[in-house]
């Protein structure tokens, strides 16, 4: 990456903090600031509405969980994220893809560090998608997924790789209110089959990916007439809302024609539900340890017995749709 109009987006929690690096950035004529944002749900809309080169953005946003979706975005669009710290640990400096300034020297250091890594380090890829190929899907299938903490990439992994015309799958990813919206326009960039925010009533037919994440309600499944999402009132179940275990089981009077898989995350929501549909012929699946940001979720569903087989992160989108696509259903 040359220096040379380069456009960044600034993303700093603090007010005297993002004066000063605005002032900084002024007065550096080869980049242009597009946008300057105080929290992670300003900075998503800048990027998606900007599109930048490159985000600076303090070390306070990046531990906030909601990272995890911003993060997503930056792989998707092929865009460098900087981190801006008072004090940068020389750990943090080394850590590979944050790239530390240290925000606490003088103007002229800063500019220096900026400019130097910038111009040294080139942009990352944007995501590219490879669908997996499968035959013809058995009547009725259906494809349930729950992950938490390390989802979103994996999420984006295995649902980036379903073709257009994948079964109807349902997803709930445990993320903070408000980032919903935002990780279903990620994964609907992302992926060949249509993404879609789940609302009470909506058809989710072949080639529909329906998304629970950031809602006040459980989502469901409602088999009775085709098949439909449904949100549920009611408190939190197994930690969470909307929650894996309560998709789960809503999906147990078609479970023999079911698919599910637990992906990576931390706690235990999601086991029950699975162990409940492979008890009732339903085929399970969870990510194995090695892959597996937090081995939680997947490790409860193991030890319950609730997963005919643990499967590493690259090949559980194939493994889901070649049991989605094998005629009959479990035990006929």
């Amino acid at each position: 990456m040359t220096l040379a109009h380069i456009s960044l987006v600034l993303a700093v929690t603090d007010g005297a903090t993002r004066s000063k690096l605005k002032d900084l950035l002024a007065r550096m004529p080869e980049m242009r600031l597009a946008a300057a944002t105080q929290n992670l749900m300003e900075t998503f809309a800048a990027v998606e509405e900007t599109q930048p080169q490159a985000v600076l953005i303090s070390h306070a946003m990046t531990r906030f969980p909601e990272f995890e979706v911003m993060r997503g975005l930056f792989s998707a669009m092929g865009i460098r994220w900087i981190m801006l710290e008072d004090r940068a640990t020389p750990q943090q400096r080394a850590k590979a893809g944050l790239f530390p300034i240290d925000i606490s020297t003088d103007i002229e250091t800063i500019h220096g560090q900026l400019k130097a890594v910038l111009r040294n380090r080139s942009a990352p890829s944007a995501h590219t998608r490879r669908t997996v190929q499968m035959p013809r899907t058995r009547p009725g299938a259906l494809i349930l997924i729950g992950a938490s903490t390390g989802g979103v990439d994996a999420l984006s992994r295995v649902l980036g790789a379903f073709p257009a015309n994948c079964p109807p799958t349902f997803a709930v990813q445990h993320t903070g209110r408000g980032f919903g919206e935002g990780l279903v326009r990620l994964l609907d960039r992302q992926c060949a089959a249509n993404v879609i925010s789940a609302s009470d009533g909506a058809d989710v037919g072949p080639g529909t990916i329906c998304i629970g994440a950031g809602l006040q309600h459980h989502l469901a499944v409602d088999s009775q007439d085709g098949v439909r999402a449904r949100l549920m009132t009611g408190g939190a179940v197994s930690g969470h809302r909307p929650s894996v275990d309560v998709l789960f089981r809503s999906a147990l009077p078609v479970a023999r024609k079911t698919v599910a898989a637990l992906l990576t995350g931390m706690g235990r929501d999601g086991a029950d539900g699975l162990l409940a549909l492979h008890e009732n012929g339903a085929r399970t699946v969870c990510q194995d340890e090695e892959t597996s940001v937090v081995y939680g979720m997947p490790r409860a569903a193991a030890e319950l017995g609730a997963a005919d087989e643990q499967v590493p992160l690259n090949r559980i989108a194939e493994r889901l749709l070649s049991l989605a696509a094998q005629p009959g259903e479990v035990g006929v």
